[in-house]
């Protein structure tokens, strides 16, 4: 091979492929819009099916399958990597497996389903769901390793994902608006449209990812030790976005004197703020590292909150809400970005499963804590923290 060949295949190897970066986060955003679509509907959904006391079996469900399907769908990913270099063989299945499961609840709420078969197939259709949707979700978000080789620029490419995923959760609340009007089945056949669709615009940019080399197949050293770390970031991580963060609405309302069902616009403030900080937080973490920039971030988010609750004054808590999104931004970059450096490109799916187990089982659980108050209406988190004389 010429010296010039070398180079240019070297010049590949460490450059990031950023179509395929932005494209991956696109399908990330979609994928977590559709969460967030289940999740402001569910209710309605538990009503109309005549399924509202499976709340709680829905919550518990979903973790298990998050729990256990992650990790797994991330070996079989590496392992299709490894023996085909088809990596993308799960993330097409699971996609459009969950478009179509998107469908056919649309088509099914087009009936009545208080009672009969409709009413049957529901936990069905949902259990499905989320089969599909975890199928697809660590081989998806492990390509990123690939699209960006080498460890320096990961938190620049983490740092896209988190964007793209904020301004369109900052978006939320006024979407919902829209699919409100919309109704239902057009909602949930968009969402399974949305998904299939950027799905397939990411699989025909991934056809320009290099193949992995013999180089790029070696194991990960101390794997094991590596994995339990990477679990324990999504446990933090999970824990962090699901319900520390969710404390800064609580504080918001009330302090401001705000309905308690205005939490998802303070949410949205919180988020969008955590996508413009984005660019620049993945500058700071790729100088400082991740693990300092993730244990920085946790202190200064403790504090922020502990004087956010002590002190509930106007000023106090506009400086929250923004610490709160620079610290969201900063975190969701640097654990992430910081589980894909510490292994190879052949182990990416382990990582991301390990990560996404440690989401879901910190999820489960703190959904799980926050359902009692939810029969009470309003603020969850509001109500968890003055049933403990916090607030």
């Amino acid at each position: 091979m010429s010296t010039a060949s070398v180079s240019t295949t070297l010049s590949g190897e460490r450059s990031v492929l950023w179509k395929q970066v932005w494209a991956l986060a696109t399908l990330q955003a979609v994928n977590n819009f559709g969460f967030a679509a289940y999740y402001h509907y569910q209710p309605k959904l538990l009503e109309r099916f005549n399924y509202v006391d499976f709340a709680m079996m829905l919550v518990v469900l979903q973790g298990i399958i998050g729990i256990i399907l992650n990790p797994v769908m991330g070996v079989i990913g590496d392992k299709l990597r490894r023996t085909t270099n088809k990596s993308f063989t799960l993330v097409s299945i699971g996609t459009n497996a969950a478009g179509m499961v998107f469908m056919a609840v649309a088509a099914v709420m087009t009936q009545k389903t208080q009672e009969g078969f409709f009413h049957e197939i529901f936990p069905i259709c949902v259990t499905l769901w989320l089969i599909t949707m975890a199928i697809f979700n660590s081989p998806a978000v492990s390509l990123l390793k690939s699209f960006a080789p080498n460890n320096d620029d990961l938190p620049k490419a983490t740092a896209i994902m988190t964007l793209v995923g904020g301004v369109i959760a900052a978006l939320h609340p006024f979407l919902f608006l829209i699919t409100d009007m919309l109704g239902l089945p057009i909602t949930f056949a968009l969402g399974g449209l949305l998904l299939m669709t950027a799905s397939n615009i990411l699989r025909r940019l991934n056809r320009q990812t290099p193949d992995l080399t013999e180089a790029d197949k070696v194991q990960t050293p101390k794997l094991t030790m590596k994995l339990i770390t990477i679990f324990i970031i999504g446990v933090l991580n999970g824990f962090i976005f699901n319900l520390l963060l969710d404390i800064v609405p609580a504080i918001s309302i009330k302090t401001f004197h705000l309905d308690k069902n205005q939490d998802e616009y303070i949410k949205s403030v919180v988020v969008f703020i955590s996508a413009v900080v984005a660019w620049f937080a993945g500058d700071w973490i790729k100088k400082l590292g991740g693990v300092k920039m993730t244990l920085l971030g946790i202190v200064v988010l403790m504090l922020t909150l502990a004087l956010g609750i002590s002190l509930p004054l106007a000023a106090i808590t506009l400086i929250v809400i923004i610490i709160a999104g620079v610290i969201r931004s900063v975190l969701s970059i640097s654990m992430l970005a910081y589980s894909m450096s510490i292994v190879s490109k052949v182990n990416a799916g382990r990582a991301t499963g390990a990560f996404f187990c440690g989401v879901s089982a910190a999820l489960a659980i703190s959904q799980a804590a926050l359902l009692k108050f939810k029969a009470q209406g309003g603020n969850q988190v509001l109500l968890w923290l003055e049933s403990m004389g916090i607030m």
